[in-house]
């Protein structure tokens, strides 16, 4: 018998696969690890991890923290055994050209560490098969060790971090510090012990991206950070954090940057906002109902105005407090969908779209101006 009306029901359900912003990978020089997910420190135990080991202590300062990470993933990988090793690699010179003589190759000894060519191998086995976090720490600070996990950690859109401890003095910190100039997160001690970078992140990682500021923040197991006051202007000045005491028994976080200067909560919050972006568009793609070229059709324009106008309403809401409102708490932000394409952009269905919005931001450092008078007129007071 033939039917008279047909029923499907179409599933919308495929998960898109989220990032987590508030993860943490935490990479050992000297010991091999396999890539564990740790939930209690009595699991190192099985890693052939020890109670004086630097990655034990760095993970139990995380643990520590108020309102505890779930898990902190770690992996470890023994570079003593490492030999010296050249590595050789022909780079062509990018030159102005100031004559009609052309430039010829030019081989070149790329002074390249055996103990750093080995990590970056491990690394990228690592991320073949794991992922899922988003701040990087080392359990040590190693200037060129560091140096290579933190150009490979920026180079997976992630999140490094790092603290030099009592053996690097507030000159070589702003040294290796200025070498950087990207969004990594510089922190400095000359405390013992002090996994100022391990405490902090382990602080804000439950915190929602960019809700809040890291200066002022005071970590569970806090020391001031060791410098003199002399040190402790440069470093800031710089933009490396440390933990200062801005009055007696108040202590806190400062300057709370990126070594690019850029504020720690912004860079987060960013990197979190252009994943959600992406990801709505995906999932709009991904739905049953096609998103018309703007260059066509003004129904597209709506669509895309409409899938990026649900992420910035999201991010100025209570719950992220990252885009600033009006006093209407109409979002302070502008989208541009363009509606003017060559015909070849129409046929390869390319579109674009721009948008702006201000940062609600935080009031962390100002002048508080204030008057003692008689005089009543001063307060609108009438004689």
């Amino acid at each position: 018998m033939t039917k008279h009306l047909n029923s499907s029901i179409m599933l919308d359900t495929k998960a898109v696969k989220e990032a987590t912003f508030g993860d943490i990978l935490i990479i050992d020089f000297k010991k091999e690890i396999p890539y564990t997910k740790i939930s209690d420190t009595s699991q190192f135990k099985e890693l052939d991890v020890t109670l004086e080991d630097k990655i034990y202590k760095k993970v139990l300062d995380i643990f520590s923290q108020d309102n505890r990470i779930d898990k902190v993933s770690v992996f470890g990988v023994n570079l003593a055994v490492a030999k010296t090793a050249e590595v050789k690699e022909v780079q062509k010179e990018v030159k102005e050209v100031v004559s009609s003589e052309s430039e010829k190759p030019e081989e070149k000894i790329i002074k390249t560490t055996p103990e750093q060519v080995k990590l970056m191998e491990k690394l990228e086995e690592v991320w073949s098969e794991n992922k899922g976090y988003y701040f990087v720490l080392t359990s040590e600070f190693d200037e060129e060790l560091s140096k290579t996990v933190i150009q490979w950690a920026l180079s997976k859109g992630l999140k490094p971090a790092y603290c030099t401890g009592k053996e690097t003095d507030a000159t070589k910190a702003i040294e290796f510090f200025m070498s950087l100039n990207n969004g990594t997160i510089a922190f400095a001690t000359q405390k013992d012990d002090d996994n100022l970078d391990a405490k902090m992140i382990g602080l804000m990682a439950t915190d929602t991206p960019g809700r809040d500021k890291w200066e002022w923040k005071e970590p569970a197991g806090a020391v001031v950070s060791g410098f003199s006051l002399t040190d402790v202007e440069k470093l800031e000045d710089a933009g490396i954090n440390t933990i200062q005491e801005e009055r007696e028994g108040v202590l806190g976080l400062f300057p709370g940057k990126c070594a690019n200067g850029e504020f720690i909560d912004i860079e987060w919050g960013r990197d979190n906002m252009q994943y959600d972006i992406e990801t709505a568009f995906i999932r709009r793609q991904k739905s049953p109902f096609k998103i018309y070229h703007p260059g066509v059709d003004p129904r597209g324009v709506v669509q895309i105005e409409g899938v990026i106008n649900e992420v910035i309403r999201d991010y100025a809401s209570d719950f992220r407090e990252f885009i600033a409102s009006d006093e209407n708490g109409k979002p302070l932000a502008t989208i541009n969908v363009k509606t003017k394409y060559t015909q070849q952009d129409i046929s390869a269905r390319i579109f674009e779209v721009s948008w702006v919005a201000i940062p609600s931001g935080s009031a962390s450092y100002g002048d508080i101006k204030g008057l003692l008078t008689f005089d009543k007129t001063k307060v609108g007071v009438s004689e």
